[in-house]
C-alpha cells in the first residue's frame, strides 16, 4: 500500500510537470490531453519536452546550484516559500524516479540496470544516518567494478534476483524471498515450541516452503477452488493523480525555480496547505550532501584499509565486526 501511495504522488508530480511545460499559466489539466495529442504528432515538440523533463530527473546537482543562486532567504515570504517547495518537489521527483527505475529493474531481472542504480544510492546514502547501507552499497560497487573476478561478477548478476513464478516482470530481490520464507516458517510455528518441533521446523518444513506453495496451487486447480486471483485488475490511480497535479499547478510550485511573477500570496500559500507552513520543511539534498561526504575520502579510506587487511566485512572496526557477527548469529 505504501508503494501504491508513493506511485500515485510521484505520478501526480510528473503529470503536473508535463502540463506546466505545455501551459505554464494553466492551473488545471483541462487542456493536457489536447497538448499531448499535438505533441505525439510532432517529433520535435515531443523530443524537446522529453529533454527538458529528463534534465530535471538527471541534473542531480541542479538543486545545489539553485540554492547557491538564491542566496540568503528573501524578505518576500511567498517567494521564499515557493522556492523552497520547488526544491523539495524537484528532489522528490529525482529520488522517486531513481527508486522507480531500481524497482522496475528488479522486477524485470535486469542486473545491469540494478548495479547502475546502486551506484547512485552509494552517493546518496553517504549523507544520511543509514551507515550500514552506505557502507554495504559502497562495498558492493567496489566489488563489482574492481575487486571481484569476471566469474564472480557474472555469478552475482545471474543470482541477485530470482523469479519464483516464471512470469514476465516476476523477479524479486533475494531479501524479499528470505522475508517470504521467514513469514511462512513463522506461520507454521505452534503455540508451544519444543526442541523436537523446532528441529523439524528448521530442517524439514522450512526446506519445503516453496513445494507447499506449488502443492496448494495444484490442489486448488484440481478442486476448482478459487483461492488465487491471478487475473485481478488493480483500480486506476488516475482519479487520485488528477487531484494531486492541479494542487501543484494551482500553488505555482513549478514556477518557483526562477520565476518571481507568481500571483500566490504568502497567506494564500499557508492557508491552502494549512500547517505546517509551506516553507517549514527542507528536503535533504542527498546528492550534494553525499558528494561532500565522499569528498572527505573518510569512507573510501576506511573501505580500502579494511580490504587491505582482509576483513570479512570490509573496513569495519573490530568492535563493529563482533557486533554484526553476533547479530547475524542471533538472527
Amino acid at each position: 500500500m505504501c508503494k501504491d501511495f508513493f506511485d500515485i504522488v510521484l505520478d501526480g508530480c510528473l503529470v503536473a510537470m508535463i502540463s506546466f511545460y505545455f501551459a505554464p499559466d494553466s492551473t488545471t489539466l483541462a487542456n493536457l490531453e489536447h497538448h499531448l495529442r499535438v505533441a505525439s504528432s510532432d517529433a520535435k515538440v515531443l523530443e524537446t519536452m522529453s529533454g527538458k523533463l529528463t534534465s530535471v530527473f538527471t541534473d542531480f546537482d541542479g538543486i545545489s546550484r539553485l540554492s547557491d543562486h538564491l542566496g540568503p532567504r528573501s524578505n518576500d515570504k511567498a517567494s521564499s516559500a515557493r522556492k523552497r517547495t520547488f526544491q523539495n518537489l524537484a528532489l522528490f521527483v529525482q529520488h522517486g524516479m531513481m527508486f522507480r527505475t531500481l524497482d522496475q529493474a528488479i522486477r524485470e531481472g535486469d542486473s545491469g540496470r540494478i548495479s547502475m542504480c546502486i551506484s547512485y544510492f552509494v552517493v546518496w546514502f553517504q549523507g544520511t544516518n543509514n551507515h550500514n547501507y552506505a557502507r554495504e552499497t559502497m562495498r558492493l560497487t567496489a566489488c563489482l567494478k574492481h575487486i571481484w573476478s569476471d566469474e564472480l561478477k557474472q555469478f552475482w548478476k545471474q543470482n541477485c534476483v530470482v523469479n519464483l513464478s516464471g512470469k514476465a516482470g516476476g523477479f524479486v530481490a533475494l531479501d524479499s524471498v528470505n522475508e517470504y520464507l521467514v513469514r511462512e516458517i513463522k506461520a507454521m510455528m505452534g503455540q508451544s515450541v519444543t526442541p523436537e518441533t523446532n528441529e523439524r521446523l528448521r530442517n524439514v518444513l522450512s526446506l519445503l516452503v516453496f513445494d507447499f506453495k506449488d502443492i496448494k496451487r495444484t490442489i486448488a486447480d484440481e478442486a476448482d477452488a478459487e483461492i488465487f486471483d491471478f487475473h485481478s485488475t488493480p483500480p486506476s490511480p488516475w482519479h487520485d493523480i488528477r487531484r494531486i497535479a492541479p494542487l501543484i499547478l494551482e500553488g505555482r510550485l513549478l514556477a518557483s525555480g526562477g520565476s518571481e511573477d507568481s500571483q500566490l500570496e504568502a497567506g494564500d500559500a499557508e492557508d491552502r496547505l494549512e500547517s505546517p507552513p509551506l516553507d517549514s520543511y527542507k528536503a535533504l539534498d542527498l546528492f550534494a550532501k553525499g558528494s561532500a561526504e565522499l569528498g572527505t575520502t573518510k569512507a573510501i579510506r576506511k573501505l580500502k584499509d579494511g580490504i587491505g587487511k582482509g576483513d570479512i566485512l570490509y573496513g569495519l572496526d573490530e568492535d563493529e565486526e563482533i557486533n554484526q557477527l553476533q547479530e547475524g548469529e542471533q538472527a
